[in-house]
């Protein structure tokens, strides 16, 4: 194994239960940047590099549903 490499970031958009789930899950194999809303998420991908996003569709309203791609 690597001695020198750097962990994934992944920004999320999830509800707590899941923030403490998916941060136990994932100790050690990539950081996550928990946000509070779509907007922070989009800021949080623009403002590092970041590997995936993981979007619960429980965090997003209805009407942001559509900003989702923005993501990508």
């Amino acid at each position: 194994m690597r001695q020198n490499w750097r962990r994934a970031t992944v920004a999320t958009v999830l509800e707590p239960g899941m923030r403490v789930q998916l941060d136990a899950a994932a100790e050690g194999y990539f950081a996550a940047v928990h946000t509070d809303s779509l907007p922070e998420a989009l800021r949080a991908v623009r403002e590092r590099p970041v590997r995936g996003v993981l979007v619960s569709p429980h965090a997003v309203r209805r009407e942001q549903v559509g900003s989702v791609g923005a993501l990508i």
